[in-house]
């Protein structure tokens, strides 16, 4: 038996439990260590190929233990799956070991309210209503991107909107009168159907997807030549809520706004960025002439 053979019944039961994000990384990263082993069978995997796996991922291809994480867990999935469907009992024989990562206490490749300003200026400049609304709405409520694409044409006349959030869990989101003009502008240029979805795709008769939104941030850090690493949508999540500390909120009604459940998600934002650490490491030199 090969690992495809049931792969496509995997897939089908994600489908419904999982996005299509998610679904898309399972099939890419189980694919990919198919390809590793040379499609062996199943019965002849062992911890010796997962461990080379592991070391041609990080020696070879330079990925980060992150990405290589997800990448095993993505296989441990499948075979938890298996073991339970098909009872072939591959988990107690397959050790598979995840990378220790070192929590790091400072946030790397975050956006900062330059790189939001000059997005907004460039979509500005294409007359881009619909980016100049996304844009905006991420950063002046700190929404989920997931949470964005729940929004409806009709939520913007209230001075708040109740959203579903992760965990299936209700909250309030203020819409402050600077972002109702912003979405005002939008929904008067591009007539999304009045009771559908706010943000809709280009043909103006569905919702707009994660990947979509994604690619609309790229397309704008691209010309406004702001890091690509640093486009995306959580991203402006994360510049919301430090400018939330900065201007002077607790971590408790940061918690509140954001939506975490976990008060240590939170605390991410009263730490120092990479960029900040560096500059106060340099100044304990200066002693050499």
């Amino acid at each position: 038996m090969k690992i495809k053979d049931f792969l496509e019944d995997y897939i089908n039961e994600m489908r419904e439990e999982k996005s299509k994000h998610t679904v898309s990384y399972y099939i890419t990263d189980i694919k990919q260590f198919d390809r590793f082993i040379k499609f062996k069978d199943i019965e002849e995997i062992k911890n010796i190929d997962i461990e080379e796996y592991k070391s041609n991922l990080l020696c070879e291809k330079s990925l980060k233990p992150k990405t290589i994480n997800r990448k095993l867990l993505s296989f441990k999935k499948y075979l938890e799956w298996i073991n339970e469907n098909e009872k072939i009992d591959l988990i107690k024989i397959l050790k598979i070991k995840l990378i220790k990562i070192q929590r790091q206490d400072y946030l790397e490749e975050m956006l900062e309210i330059s790189d939001f300003e000059r997005l907004v200026r460039m979509a500005e400049r294409e007359k881009d209503t619909r980016a100049i609304a996304i844009f905006n709405t991420l950063y002046l409520t700190g929404m989920r991107v997931s949470e964005l694409l729940q929004l409806k044409v009709s939520d913007i006349t209230n001075d708040y909107i109740t959203i579903i959030g992760k965990g299936e869990k209700s909250r309030d989101i203020f819409v402050i009168d600077e972002l109702k003009e912003y979405l005002k502008d939008y929904i008067r240029d591009r007539k999304p159907p009045i009771g559908g979805f706010l943000f809709i795709n280009q043909n103006n008769n569905n919702v707009m997807s994660r990947q979509s939104v994604d690619d609309l941030i790229k397309k704008y850090a691209g010309i406004a030549k702001v890091k690509l690493t640093k486009a995306h949508a959580h991203n402006f999540r994360h510049l919301a809520g430090l400018r939330m500390i900065e201007e002077g909120l607790t971590i408790d009604e940061v918690a509140d706004v954001l939506g975490h459940g976990n008060i240590n998600t939170t605390r991410i934002y009263t730490r120092k960025t990479k960029k900040e650490l560096r500059k106060a490491i340099s100044r304990l030199g200066g002693r050499r002439n």
